[in-house]
């Protein structure tokens, strides 16, 4: 009787294994069309174009973002990210140089994709316009262990788990580019850029499957506008595109500045909607942030407005982004032409 037992649990086992990859096989052709996003597009730089490596008046710049989502249905979408870059002159060429790293947990599955990258920049000024160009180069590394799926239900029968990390990785280069134009003109400093990720359209598949990471592309614009010596309004736009799938991210900031404060030298909020242009909107997005000493820290919330909503318990995603600046130790100069005696 034990050994039959022992047998119908070993054949239980290979079916919940055999059921997990072909529940992972269909889930992935649908990841494999996503990619991760950001709300507070504006606070991550170098995830939102290469071209921002190093567009930035100090001598080093640190951002930190997290975002959370999905955690109401049982499988939370984390993602993560850090970058470091720092401007420099060549030859009086201003350059920039910096690092990107981002952890992204979808929740299904296990799966798991950690990726970094070097990121470099390059500024050219042409009568009062600056154009940036910028380039990534990095490495992505996928995990996906599918016995994550069951929660170690082996462990139902025998109290404990028996089951080994059925898992598969999926390793490739992923290049990305970018080109950004900014002016000041007057009170208004436009700014407008342009990025594609994943160029060189690696093989992003698991169980040996085929697929490839399609580019996506990427427009941005926003426009600072100074009604006043301290108080400002930013709007701005973000556009993704990918395997025919848009996302559009309109919204506007307004912005104080608390002249005088030695500590907090700004603070600012704003509005933005999620797929409020192309598509039907998802979700409202509200955000608040201060400049404090030489950090922007900024808290964002998505409430969802879709159909998928009620499925999530009308709850949304979560985001924070830390951006620390050093002092910059480049003094702008300016020639000051006087008479000769």
């Amino acid at each position: 009787m034990d050994g039959f037992f022992n047998i119908l649990l070993k054949y239980q086992n290979f079916s919940r294994k055999l059921f997990s990859v072909v529940i992972l096989f269909f889930a992935f052709q649908c990841i494999t069309g996503q990619d991760i996003n950001y709300t507070l597009y504006n606070y991550n730089p170098l995830f939102l174009n290469p071209a921002n490596t190093g567009n930035f008046y100090a001598d080093w710049r640190a951002a930190a973002n997290y975002r959370s989502q999905w955690g109401a249905i049982g499988n939370a979408y984390n993602t993560a990210s850090l970058s470091f870059d720092k401007p420099f002159y060549l030859r009086k060429q201003k350059l920039g140089v910096g690092l990107f790293v981002v952890n992204d947990n979808t929740g299904i599955g296990g799966l798991t994709f950690n990726s970094i990258f070097a990121s470099l920049g390059y500024e050219k000024e042409v009568a009062k316009n600056f154009f940036n160009a910028g380039l990534q180069i990095g490495y992505a590394f996928g995990k996906v262990n599918s016995w994550n799926v069951w929660d170690n239900q082996a462990g139902d029968f025998t109290g404990t788990s028996t089951e080994s990390d059925f898992g598969e990785n999926a390793n490739y280069l992923d290049i990305n580019a970018g080109l950004l134009w900014k002016r000041s003109i007057g009170r208004y400093e436009p700014e407008v850029g342009v990025a594609f990720a994943h160029i060189n359209s690696p093989k992003k598949s698991f169980y040996g499957g085929s697929e490839k990471e399609t580019i996506r592309s990427t427009f941005h614009g926003k426009v600072k506008i100074e009604v006043s010596d301290n108080l400002y309004v930013l709007p701005s736009v973000l556009y993704f595109n990918k395997n025919g799938n848009n996302l559009t991210i309109p919204g506007a900031n307004i912005g104080y500045g608390l002249l005088g404060s030695s500590y907090v030298k700004e603070i600012y909020a704003g509005l933005y909607l999620r797929n409020g242009i192309l598509d039907k909107a998802d979700a409202f997005s509200v955000l608040i942030g201060a400049s404090v000493l030489n950090f922007d820290i900024t808290f964002g919330y998505d409430k969802n407005i879709s159909q998928f909503g009620k499925s999530a318990g009308n709850l949304g995603a979560f985001e924070i982004s830390l951006i620390y600046k050093s002092i910059s130790s480049v003094l702008n100069t300016y020639s000051i032409p006087c008479e000769r005696f």
